[in-house]
């Protein structure tokens, strides 16, 4: 055994951009400062080599890179993969950064279900191979797990709402209650995504985890019929149709650019608290808005730690 040692750490010394383990491989992505700004680690502790640190992730289902410094020999692995943007370049290279790619990974319910024909519905932790993700896993409900091709879903931990209201005023002087037959309020529990592309599909129309009353609407749709506005220039007053997009607790937020689009004399503006915390404020007289094409893109929150027991890894 410590010939095979003496061989493994000879090669990840001399050639540290590829070391091959059990199921893994680990790449270098580059030299980090600072890996404790804003990060969460498994485990921090000493080790002889990056091969003892590469050895600890690789044990672990749940580390998805780590980082190693030889100066202080210290190992920190992590349950994350940082955007290139994060990385540094450290001339000194105090810590190296390696992400390990998972040979074997559940990318879909549907290949949890060829793994482990004995799965049910509930919670898994998959791994799809999306741009957004940069290699992270992503906690996803598996709905229909009996069927020959089950359904991805995200749980939302806060219940996502669409208002349309059924208020009218008209000259902004006397807000009255006013039926216009489009008025509804739709809450989703659970909402389906595209799990290879992380993205949720707005116009597929599924509320098989949604309530409604009145009219429904679509995911992320919005509108009112309250007083007359206009799409460069909110009017004196309103609108007050909404859709509040929350994704807090899932460890998950909007990626890149979201396009809208909406009715003739419709405005529309967003309160957001954060990247996974956004209010959208739609309307018109009647004016509607909703997401188009191809969705709204979700990539990892890095700043929420989602508990390894919330879902289950089927390798």
């Amino acid at each position: 055994m410590s010939v095979i040692f003496l061989v493994l750490r000879i090669i990840f010394n001399y050639i540290p951009c590829l070391a091959f383990l059990q199921n893994s491989r680990f790449i270098m992505q580059d030299f980090v400062d600072n890996p404790h700004d804003r990060n969460m680690f498994l485990m921090d502790h000493k080790v002889e080599s990056k091969v003892s640190c590469a050895g600890a992730c690789d044990r672990d289902v749940f580390c998805l890179s780590f980082y190693y410094s030889k100066e202080e020999k210290r190992c920190l692995t992590n349950t994350f993969v940082l955007h290139p943007s994060e990385l540094t370049q450290n001339t000194q290279g105090s810590f190296q950064y390696f992400v390990k790619e998972v040979i074997k990974r559940t990318r879909t319910c549907s290949e949890v279900k060829q793994n482990d024909p004995a799965s049910v519905e509930g919670h898994y932790w998959l791994f799809p191979e999306a741009s957004s993700l940069y290699g992270n896993r992503v906690r996803i409900y598996c709905h229909n797990m009996t069927e020959t091709t089950p359904l991805e879903y995200i749980s939302l931990l806060n219940p996502n709402v669409g208002v349309f209201p059924a208020l009218r005023n008209a000259d902004c002087t006397n807000g009255v209650v006013m039926s216009s037959g489009h008025e509804g309020t739709t809450t989703f529990y659970k909402v389906k995504v595209m799990v290879d592309s992380v993205i949720i599909v707005t116009n597929n129309y599924d509320y098989t985890f949604a309530n409604w009353t009145g009219k429904r609407y679509p995911y992320g749709a919005a509108g009112d019929c309250y007083s007359p506005q206009s799409s460069t220039q909110k009017g004196p007053c309103g609108p007050v149709g909404s859709f509040h997009i929350n994704f807090d607790g899932t460890g998950l937020r909007t990626y890149g650019k979201t396009s809208w689009r909406s009715s003739n004399d419709t405005n529309i503006s967003f309160k957001a608290s954060s990247s996974s915390n956004i209010k959208v404020i739609c309307g018109g007289l009647c004016g509607y808005c909703y997401i188009r094409g191809p969705g709204l893109t979700l990539t990892v929150n890095r700043e929420e730690m989602i508990d390894q027991d919330s879902a289950i890894v089927v390798v």
